[in-house]
């Protein structure tokens, strides 16, 4: 129904969906926890990565080309704890169905998730999986870390990023 609404333009009838009383929001705790249907998760998308093409590969004295894992690995950041994850697409048209809008600058934007579970782990970040598309958001106030970044990093198993807001670095050789 979300992608229906998402091909057609109709961005407004799509958050109607995402904001319905019944749709709770959740954090990506939650999600690695329980499953549960009518969930929403906000996020920032960080980046998204093409894997590079495979030069061929000697295997005895034959030559073979490797066959990719992944079409597109996307690296996400929850906005309410700040927890990473990935989504990761394994075919072009399972990447045209997560990026459903074209024309749309999707590194640096916050975007919803509509009922992601929980798929494997890669390099002690989560990797979820979804079945709907990528809704856009325009982020306000209530989206974003209220928090202090604190010590806490250390006992969490799940890595966060670290911002730096408006230093000035001075990269040294030592």
């Amino acid at each position: 129904m979300l992608a229906q609404y998402l091909e057609s333009g109709d961005l407004d009838a799509a958050m109607a969906i995402f904001n319905h009383p019944t749709v709770t929001n959740v954090t990506l705790s939650e999600i690695l926890t329980t499953t549960s249907e009518n969930t929403t998760l906000t996020a920032q998308v960080l980046s998204v990565k093409k894997p590079k093409p495979k030069k061929f590969q000697k295997d005895g004295n034959k030559f073979s080309k490797l066959e990719k894992q992944y079409d597109r690995l996307v690296l996400l950041r929850e906005l309410t704890e700040g927890d990473l994850f990935y989504l990761l697409t394994e075919t072009p048209m399972d990447t045209r169905q997560l990026f459903k809008i074209q024309n749309y600058t999707w590194i640096g934007a916050t975007v919803g998730l509509f009922e992601a579970e929980y798929n494997t782990m890669l390099n002690h970040i989560p990797i979820l999986k979804l079945d709907q598309p990528l809704l856009p958001i325009i982020p306000t106030v209530i989206y974003h870390i209220t928090r202090p970044f604190v010590a806490e990093y250390s006992d969490k198993l799940i890595p966060r990023p670290l911002y730096i807001n408006q230093a000035t670095l001075t990269v040294t050789k030592s």
